[in-house]
């Protein structure tokens, strides 16, 4: 009788909840999402098998799903994380050059989680991940490099990545503290780590190797496409690449180890990725990122682990898109009508893929012509270059022409089968479904310290360029900015 009446008593408060509202029996996950700026998939011992052991990303890799073909929608990293964190293409979200912004009327990520309850923390790098570009929007706390210079060109400090991952760590701690809060939290993490590793840092350098060393700006020259690189160099430019990988790694594993030592691993789902990847093919002029939209750089590793996620491997093609509507689904959100994503929770589950769809790669700050790499002086309303990706092949369609490659026989790229029309027009058809789409671009306002950000993280030589005076109607205009690298 008396459980009857409990019950009556939970049913009655259940209705009389207001209308929407969900009941859950289990509590939300925490959710830690870790970007590492130009990690390349091939880096990891999880996506080629012959890559060197990174201890801590490996022992993720055994408890988490392993997305064997993530998709980024940019190559540089503006473009791509605005994507990652609204669940929108380039071509909805606007954030397309260094001169603007994510859309103010676009709903993101860390803003639906704040709403859903979340404790919604962002430490990141600064320079294009930065507040002003519209990614601190929905944030409780969100922290960029605030004038800070780059700890790891530091010889002095021993972590090197002290300033990032310790504020990450910190806040782990804190949370780890306050043991009774009951609020989830949603902690955003992204490093630069791996990305100036042409800087050769005094750290860096392989024993015997000294007089093989050029300048840091030499390197950087080649990688923009400005002067030609000897093999050794490119061999150099790998190896310093390498060291960057293993530092990354142990700053990692430092902040995983915190989540489990403040008790907290078992309720956080842990997502690892990159926003793109890096060109080491000067054989194939497929060098640096920004501006070309091959495997290379498109491709990226993405790993999830955490509690209810089975281990193993997924096939299913999914996009950095997908990324915020999964982390949604997974808490229980439900979807939002007008995302460009959809979710692959159930991937994660080990259950049926989502039905498979054409995923996009898109260009509109910079392309590679005869010599270095070109940037656009202001944003554009329709793209240099679009990918696409899905059925057998891959696209890729600029004024330079056109590039259609197969998914499973030609992991290289190095086939063109564009002259085969059959193989080519559903690829065509498919770019033609976004060809009515027109980014929106609000400017940024003047920013002395994200100029001085980015030219301490080696991304300028010169302030963020302005828009074209005479706006959408005109043809393009270039610039090449020698010595900033792609974003």
């Amino acid at each position: 009788m008396r459980t009857r009446a409990l019950s009556a008593i939970v049913l009655a408060a259940a209705l009389a909840l207001p209308s929407g509202c969900i009941v859950r029996a289990q509590p939300r996950p925490n959710v830690l999402l870790i970007s590492i700026d130009t990690l390349n998939r091939s880096a990891l011992r999880a996506f080629d098998p012959g890559a060197p052991a990174l201890p801590h990303l490996d022992a993720l890799t055994r408890r988490a799903r392993a997305f064997d073909e993530a998709i980024s929608p940019a190559s540089w990293t503006l473009p791509a994380h605005a994507s990652l964190l609204t669940g929108l293409y380039p071509d909805r979200h606007g954030a397309t050059h260094g001169s603007v912004r994510i859309a103010e009327a676009v709903d993101p990520l860390a803003a639906r989680l704040s709403r859903a309850g979340y404790e919604t923390v962002g430490y990141t790098d600064g320079g294009f991940v930065s507040g002003i570009y519209g990614f601190a929007e929905g944030f409780d706390r969100y922290e960029g490099l605030e004038g800070r210079p780059d700890v790891r060109d530091d010889p002095s400090t021993e972590a090197r990545d002290a300033d990032l991952f310790a504020r990450a760590r910190a806040f782990l701690a804190e949370r780890g503290r306050r043991a009774a809060e009951q609020r989830p939290f949603f902690l955003f993490v992204q490093t630069y780590s791996v990305h100036n590793y042409f800087k050769v840092r005094s750290w860096a350098r392989q024993p015997g190797r000294e007089g093989a060393y050029r300048e840091s700006g030499e390197y950087l020259a080649c990688l923009l496409g400005r002067e030609a690189c000897s093999p050794e160099d490119w061999e150099v430019m790998r190896e310093l690449y390498a060291a960057e990988l293993h530092h990354m790694d142990a700053g990692v594993g430092r902040l995983l180890a915190t989540l489990e030592e403040q008790g907290l691993a078992d309720s956080t789902l842990v997502v690892l990725l990159s926003d793109h990847g890096e060109g080491f093919e000067p054989g194939l002029a497929r060098i640096h990122h920004g501006g070309r939209l091959h495997a290379d750089v498109l491709r990226v590793p993405l790993l999830v682990a955490g509690p209810g996620v089975e281990p193993g491997r997924s096939r299913h093609p999914v996009s950095l898109v997908d990324v915020a509507p999964t982390l949604l689904d997974w808490i229980g959100e439900p979807a939002e009508d007008g995302l460009d994503g959809i979710s692959f929770a159930g991937a994660l589950r080990g259950e049926a893929a989502p039905e498979a769809r054409p995923l996009y790669g898109m260009e509109y700050a910079f392309t590679w012509q005869e010599g270095p790499r070109l940037e656009m002086s202001g944003p554009i309303p329709k793209p240099l270059a679009l990918a696409v990706v899905g059925g057998d092949g891959w696209y890729i369609g600029s004024a330079a022409g056109q590039e259609l490659y197969a998914l499973e026989s030609d992991a290289g790229q190095t086939r063109n089968l564009a002259a085969d029309p059959m193989r080519l027009e559903p690829h065509r058809q498919a770019s033609r479904a976004r060809a009515g789409l027109t980014p929106p671009a609000e400017r940024l306002g003047d920013d002395p310290e994200l100029v001085e950000q980015l030219r301490a993280l080696g991304y300028l030589d010169a302030p963020v360029p302005a828009a074209p005076a005479d706006g959408y109607g005109n043809p393009p205009k270039f610039r090449s900015r020698p010595g900033a690298p792609a974003r």
